[in-house]
């Protein structure tokens, strides 16, 4: 088959899909940056699969700072209550990041609290539930300092108490990180790692690329469009 017969294959499969998206997570999953675009995730993928497939529907749940325990308060009201076990459901869960930063939770009970979203969803009927693990940069300085977000760099500039703090928030960061990619299996039925992504990611742990990150976590519009990019080919693709 070449290329041209693979992609009428690809779109003839599409037609014949019914599909359902569905987005729950922080403010990259809400896709917040400067630009102040809310929920483009969701807005990109409507635009892509709803006038490709049979029937579709979509939902996001995304919230700037909402955290992983905030998310299993209320998923099953959320999230549950829109799943359509008519259709082939996708829910993409991006966290990890408030979990940590804002909750304080540790990388052990971080991944705890994932396992238990992932698990509980499979047990409600979603037929694919797949996270996001979203990147992290070091500070321009470039002085082996790491920031995790705009919040974690506005601490890092008020004084060393607040360092040392960040400091270890970036070991749990690191360790929930790692644990992910060692046992994906354990977390979602498909893990989009942007860790390693050549333009996100790259070598983890890099000077961030201001092309596609506003700050050391959220991204400029760039940046969510390669995210859209790996979730539509990884619907596409199963």
């Amino acid at each position: 088959m070449n290329l041209e017969q693979g992609i009428q294959s690809t779109l003839s499969n599409l037609s014949d899909r019914n599909l359902q998206i569905v987005l729950d997570g922080n403010s990259l999953v809400e896709t917040r940056n400067n630009s102040l675009i809310e929920q483009y995730l969701q807005q990109e993928l409507d635009s892509y699969f709803s006038p490709r497939v049979n029937t579709y529907d979509s939902d996001s749940f995304g919230v700037s700072g909402q955290s992983i325990v905030d998310m299993l308060s209320d998923v099953v009201a959320q999230v549950d209550g829109v799943l359509d076990g008519a259709k082939d459901s996708w829910l993409f869960f991006g966290e990890g990041e408030n979990g940590i930063l804002v909750d304080n939770r540790t990388a052990a009970q971080n991944l705890t609290d994932i396992q238990t979203y992932y698990d509980d969803r499979k047990t409600a009927g979603w037929d694919n539930v797949v996270l996001i693990l979203f990147p992290y940069a070091k500070n321009e300085d470039g002085e082996g300092l790491y920031s995790g977000s705009r919040i974690l760099y506005n601490f890092v500039t008020e004084g060393t108490s607040s360092v040392n703090w960040a400091e270890s928030r970036f070991d749990d960061r690191k360790a929930y990180t790692e644990a992910v990619q060692a046992s994906p299996e354990t977390y979602c039925d498909y893990l989009i790692d942007l860790t390693t992504h050549p333009q996100l990611g790259g070598i983890q742990y890099a000077l961030r690329n201001s092309t596609y990150h506003s700050d050391y976590l959220h991204m400029e519009i760039v940046g969510y469009d390669l995210v859209i990019e790996e979730m539509k080919n990884l619907i596409i693709s199963n």
